[in-house]
């Protein structure tokens, strides 16, 4: 009951690059897909369907890189905090860690155990490492961070997955002691990310 307020944040960016009309089709496909499956429960149904929407995610989250860059640039350059940034794909999360390499840690699927540790001490303890990129699920749990802010970059599918994430800035001894803590989704205008979240919320 003492910890400061946690405040969760939508903010819509814009979509970049030249896959703009690819997922246009590939969010019809979905919605067809989608359709034609009313009522089928039958597990390879729901395989395909999930291959189709993940496919459409993964464009989307490559297409909406520059934009969630740019906001990325625009919060180191008028705040002086650290900030975490969580993602789903590989994809994503590379070229986030390559772009921000020379002031970021990485945690996902792929960084061994005994490197996950270090990954975390050095974002909380080394005054140059200010940013974080982590996977959803590979850095969701078991993490104290050190930033007020937590942004995802791409959505997941399950509401305790980005609460568990959140927590990573929230709580004893995470975030920083006597700040609120502040959690930015960025979605990508007009896009099915925007139906995953209003079905998070």
């Amino acid at each position: 009951p003492d910890l400061p307020p946690l405040s969760r944040h939508v903010v819509v960016i814009p979509l970049s690059g030249n896959g703009l009309k690819e997922l246009e089709q590939s969010e019809e496909e979905v919605r067809q897909f989608a359709w034609a499956l009313r009522g089928s429960l039958s597990d390879k149904s729901r395989a395909r369907a999930l291959k189709h929407l993940t496919e459409t995610l993964v464009l989307t989250g490559q297409l909406k890189t520059s934009a969630v860059q740019e906001w990325i640039d625009n919060y180191l350059d008028s705040d002086e905090d650290k900030l975490a940034i969580y993602g789903t794909h590989h994809a994503f999360i590379d070229s986030m860690r390559d772009r921000y390499e020379r002031q970021c840690v990485t945690i996902d699927g792929r960084t061994p155990k005994k490197e996950r540790h270090k990954a975390k001490d050095q974002f909380n303890d080394n005054p140059s490492t200010r940013l974080f990129f982590g996977n959803l699920i590979a850095a969701g749990t078991g993490l104290s961070l050190k930033c007020p802010t937590l942004a995802f970059g791409e959505l997941g599918w399950v509401p305790g997955d980005h609460e568990q994430a959140e927590r990573r800035i929230y709580g004893v001894g995470r975030g920083i002691l006597g700040r609120p803590s502040r959690v930015v989704y960025l979605v990508a205008a007009g896009t099915i990310e925007e139906k995953l979240c209003r079905v998070l919320q």
